[in-house]
């Protein structure tokens, strides 16, 4: 028992130190985008707010070796992995479909590929991938629905092919998407 204590106690110590100075690092890396910023994101809104920076991930990576390492090993070229979610009424649709197509432009305006866009009655979802070279550097959804918005931000070498392990581990919504449009 004592070593999880310890444990814990270093992880709510070190954690924040180590992030100290991040801040500046992330913002200069080619997969992040200030999702506030974009979309004219009010962050009170949101319901449920995720931030996770490595080197938590990095903890998470280690922790997930032996159980699953495809999961590991996607994990462990990971910066960062921002989450905002919240509930959405039918009478909001519009005004945040409008809000999402604008946020598409300032997207494509970055040089984010857009490869996936569900255009439904009372859906809308984008999902677009930044490049550097051949390798996909961040991966950004933003989706309405008539019942919730979601948009999610993930920095680093990202391996399409196993991201929807990333969704459920962290219960990212949408990211299922991802999987199956890749």
């Amino acid at each position: 028992m004592k070593v999880w204590k310890c444990f814990f106690v270093l992880t709510m110590v070190l954690v924040p130190l180590a992030l100290f100075g991040q801040d500046d690092e992330l913002e200069k890396a080619p997969g992040y985008i200030d999702l506030d910023q974009v979309f004219d994101f009010k962050k009170d809104t949101a319901t449920t707010e995720i931030e996770i920076m490595n080197p938590l991930l990095s903890i998470v990576a280690e922790a997930s070796e032996a159980e699953d390492p495809e999961l590991a090993k996607l994990l462990s070229f990971l910066k960062f992995i921002k989450v905002y979610s919240f509930p959405t009424t039918p009478e909001q649709f519009d005004s945040i479909k409008e809000r999402i197509d604008r946020a598409d432009k300032k997207m494509l305006d970055r040089k984010w590929e857009r490869f996936v866009r569900v255009k439904k009655s009372h859906e809308l979802t984008n999902i677009y991938m930044k490049l550097a070279g051949k390798k996909v550097v961040g991966l950004t959804i933003l989706a309405v629905d008539k019942d919730e918005t979601v948009f999610v931000n993930i920095v680093g070498t990202i391996d399409m092919r196993s991201i929807g392990k990333l969704g459920q581990k962290f219960s990212i919504p949408k990211l299922d998407s991802v999987q199956t449009a890749h």
